[in-house]
């Protein structure tokens, strides 16, 4: 099945372009075409895409402001900027785009962000496959021991690095050990847990939401805490799939 694409630019000729550039990427499929940004958040509501190429300078509604829009309805959708406007690249990856292009497109460098993307849903997908499996080794793991600490796996609900110190929280409680972040990720590799950041650990089940932090990263609110740890972007397809 392939992922779906929208295009919006006020420009026919350019929207012909990207549509040929698309739709030779196996796995991509046009689906939409507008021509302002009120005609394009209609279409997104209706079909959904999850890759939307946006023009910056369109009438009615300006590309950033759609770009907006989109994002509130699904962080997840790929928001590919598309334009002659370099100077608004900062303001772009502010909404979190996935990309930037500027006009006149080199095809290849399109190509490769085509590519990439199509490359990272296979990864999700494989993920997912992998994350049946986890849930049957986690049924398994029921105790665990951390320096003199025992406690059920199911009720971490991260493991982070502040200061000098690494914290295992669980909802009633928080403790420091002596063993390190590396050393934990090892022992937890395969129970559901994803090292979101260089300082965190997260067990994936407590996920609650996930929220923009900086053009790089994310914050996680986890159930039961109100600290929230930190999701690097690289990261975002694999929580998204195991969760």
């Amino acid at each position: 099945m392939s992922l779906t694409v929208l295009i919006a630019d006020d420009d026919p000729t350019m929207r012909q372009i990207l549509k040929r550039i698309v739709n030779n990427v196996p796995g991509l499929e046009v689906i939409g075409e507008a021509e302002d940004g009120v005609k394009a958040i209609e279409m997104y509501k209706e079909l959904g895409p999850s890759v939307v190429f946006i023009d910056i300078d369109m009438p009615n509604k300006n590309g950033l402001e759609l770009a907006r829009e989109i994002y509130d309805i699904n962080p997840w959708t790929k928001l590919i900027f598309c334009t002659g406007l370099p100077e608004y690249k900062g303001e772009a990856y502010e909404i979190f785009a996935f990309n930037y292009v500027d006009k006149p497109i080199r095809e290849d460098k399109l190509h490769g962000i085509l590519n990439r993307i199509v490359e990272e849903e296979v990864k999700m997908k494989k993920n997912a496959k992998k994350f049946e499996k986890l849930k049957k080794k986690y049924k398994d793991l029921k105790r665990f021991k951390i320096d003199s600490n025992i406690v059920n796996v199911a009720d971490i609900i991260y493991i982070g690095r502040e200061g000098n110190k690494t914290l295992v929280f669980l909802k009633k409680s928080a403790y420091e050990t002596d063993e390190s972040l590396n050393s934990l990720e090892e022992r937890l590799n395969g129970y559901g847990f994803v090292r979101t950041h260089r300082g965190f650990l997260v067990n994936v089940r407590h996920i609650v939401d996930i929220s923009p932090y900086s053009k790089t990263a994310y914050e996680i609110t986890m159930d039961g805490l109100d600290r929230r740890p930190l999701l690097h972007w690289e990261k975002l397809t694999e929580i998204y799939a195991l969760k």
